[in-house]
């Protein structure tokens, strides 16, 4: 519950409510309060509704070479307009333990996309759960729809950070029986402080 005060204005009494107080769709209600001598009381009561955003479809399209899963979101309908669109995503193994949070990009009016890299899910391969949530305008979280894909990866180099230290990983290499080489360098300079980094099977 929240208390708004109402504003007199020329004989009759009005108050804005900021649904970005209550961040709920569904039903509200409002009474109206009066202090006569000193005493308060109702005096009126009234009922309105705040409409949670909804979409028509998501959809899905996995790149094994690239080792990733774009998700899209179409016809999305927000009264208030969209705040911002994220996608929740985790992989079937393990419950939720790498769940993150991707940010969706505006690609036209109504349709958001994220692009979701399997290096962020610990180069995981199999099903790929996402659900798509569109804030409003007003405040409002909804959940619109969910879908799921798969990925099977082949070479796919991701990278992780611990601190200052990188490393970089190689997921099921198409060969390794000579070893695997990670000739890294520093964009500046060209190839002047090239290394060659000696991979090792984990």
């Amino acid at each position: 519950i929240r208390w708004y005060p109402a504003r007199r204005d020329d004989g009759e009494w009005t108050v804005v409510v900021s649904i970005t107080n209550h961040r709920t769709a569904g039903d509200y209600i409002a009474h109206a309060y009066a202090t006569v001598c000193g005493n308060q009381r109702m005096v009126a009561a009234t009922n309105f509704s705040i409409d949670k955003s909804t979409a028509a479809s998501v959809s899905t399209q996995a790149d094994n070479d690239a080792g990733t899963i774009t998700v899209t979101v179409s016809g999305i309908v927000s009264p208030s307009g969209v705040s911002h669109v994220q996608i929740p995503t985790w992989t079937a193994s393990n419950n939720q333990d790498d769940i993150v949070w991707h940010d969706a990009q505006k690609v036209s009016d109504g349709v958001y996309s994220a692009c979701i890299p399997a290096g962020m899910h610990r180069a995981e391969e199999g099903t790929y759960i996402s659900h798509v949530y569109v804030t409003s305008g007003n405040g409002v979280q909804a959940l619109v729809g969910t879908a799921q894909d798969s990925l099977a990866l082949s070479n796919y180099l991701y990278v992780t950070q611990s601190g200052v230290t990188r490393t970089l990983w190689v997921r099921n290499p198409s060969t390794s029986a000579g070893g695997i080489q990670v000739p890294t360098w520093s964009a500046t300079g060209g190839q002047d402080d090239i290394y060659w980094y000696q991979a090792r099977n984990e």
